[in-house]
């Protein structure tokens, strides 16, 4: 559906949207009408995904911004209730940050066909819902509990791109992504890159001052010195105002928790030296079932 949602941000003409609902039709008439399955039919992520969206489109048909026949407007009802009642059953909430997309998913549709039996309570379950999931996620220390540093700061940005923070007005959950926004340089190199711990890659936001400096006696040097090990991290890197050329790094992890984004190893450590790697990880490898990934998972 991405393609005609683009056109119809770019322009406002809700007529691209009529694509997405034969996409919408042809996947209760395959699943619903036909009785088929498919291997993401009730994949926890893409089932929030696609509660979103059919909510998204049926606002346009409810306020006559779309025409759809009758026939048609009772199967996407359909397709709504089916959506709502597989998000509110409390078995099917997935605990990590594919959770995150069931509820916004929930609250979306429900937000626009209310009144259906099968979104009865289900927005007030959506919010309390995310509130508890969001304080499982990190620790007392403020860490991200995936394992992966992408994801620590991955999950946050989420919640703001899909809304979740305005849509679930809560002030605890502000001072945790607060408290977790604040974490995020700790765990990128000086040049910016994620350590590559779990499931992690690309680039993040650099460690800036001031920080209070470890100092070690005799002229040994000054550090900056972070002790996350409640929460399985910890790390010794030099300041920010080093020079990257001849910036340093030792982090130490040793995580436990959820292992959906976590290699093997329950010890590692990675260094850098001179602005050199010296000890690394592989970091994220991808997300496909492939003898590579289960190597760099090992």
């Amino acid at each position: 559906m991405d393609h005609w949602m683009h056109e119809y941000e770019r322009d406002g003409d809700p007529s691209h949207l009529q694509a997405p609902i034969e996409i919408a039709l042809d996947w209760y008439r395959f699943h619903v009408e036909e009785g088929r399955t498919s291997g993401f039919q009730w994949y926890d992520h893409s089932t929030g995904v696609r509660a979103s969206r059919l909510g998204f489109l049926l606002q346009f048909i409810l306020s006559d911004q779309l025409k759809v026949s009758d026939v048609d407007l009772v199967r996407l009802m359909d397709l709504a209730d089916l959506h709502a009642k597989k998000l509110m059953e409390p078995a099917f909430l997935s605990r990590n940050n594919h959770g995150l997309f069931q509820l916004v998913g929930l609250d979306a549709l429900c937000s626009i066909v209310g009144w259906r039996h099968a979104c009865q309570g289900a927005r007030s379950y959506a919010k309390e819902e995310f509130i508890e999931l969001v304080e499982s996620w990190f620790t007392e220390e403020g860490v991200h509990v995936e394992n992966s540093p992408t994801y620590h700061y991955w999950v946050p940005l989420q919640m703001h791109e899909l809304g979740a923070v305005e849509r679930f007005q809560d002030a605890r959950v502000r001072e945790i992504l607060e408290r977790a926004d604040a974490i995020s340089p700790w765990l990128t190199y000086p040049d910016g890159r994620w350590v590559p711990v779990g499931d992690s890659h690309g680039t993040g936001p650099r460690l800036a001052g001031p920080v209070e400096p470890t100092c070690l006696p005799d002229g040994g040097g000054c550090w900056a010195v972070r002790n996350f090990t409640k929460s399985g991290y910890a790390l010794v890197r030099s300041l920010p105002e080093v020079d990257e050329s001849e910036s340093s790094m030792f982090f130490v992890s040793g995580t436990t928790g959820p292992t959906g984004h976590k290699h093997a190893d329950d010890l590692g450590f990675v260094l850098i030296e001179g602005g050199r790697d010296i000890f690394v990880d592989s970091g994220r490898y991808g997300y496909n079932y492939d003898d590579a990934r289960s190597y760099v998972l090992s």
